[in-house]
């Protein structure tokens, strides 16, 4: 049961059905999730430019042989 003193709710995991048919306030949703609520921010990372920075920094240093 969510407090009716929240001026916001960042959700961390899965929301719960039964927390969005409840929840109307302002949301922040971290990380990528299989359910993302209408309205809600989204704050997520890029882990295709993550990737890509962290090869090219080893390439800029001189490393050729680069394992995932």
């Amino acid at each position: 049961i969510l407090s009716t003193n929240l001026d916001g709710l960042i959700i961390a995991g899965e929301p719960d059905d039964d927390l969005l048919d409840v929840w109307t306030g302002p949301t922040v949703v971290a990380g990528w999730r299989g359910t993302i609520p209408a309205g809600a921010d989204l704050v997520a990372n890029d882990d295709e430019m993550g990737g890509q920075l962290a090869a090219d920094h080893l390439l800029g240093l001189g490393h050729r042989d680069i394992g995932h």
